[in-house]
């Protein structure tokens, strides 16, 4: 992968809720990946039909940014699901 691939931007995942975005951009943060948050304010009114609030990281980190994706989705929620 050249540097200019490794730096371009690639969605890690998407919300419908920018609080979940922006949690998960702090996450990526403390662990030294540089995140993108995109269509936060345009999602408000329409957040399904544009496939929510996308949160990107260089494609470099993408591996990185998808393990930690994985573990936050594993963690159970306050009603035990």
């Amino acid at each position: 992968m050249s540097k200019e691939h490794g730096n371009r931007p690639v969605v890690v995942a998407s919300f419908l809720n920018p609080n979940e975005a922006h949690i998960f951009k702090g996450l990526l943060k403390s662990e030294g990946i540089e995140s993108f948050v995109y269509h936060e304010r345009s999602t408000v009114y329409t957040p399904i039909v544009l496939g929510g609030i996308r949160v990107a990281v260089r494609a470099k980190d993408l591996d990185k940014a998808e393990v930690l994706l994985k573990q936050i989705s594993d963690v159970p929620n306050e009603n035990g699901s």
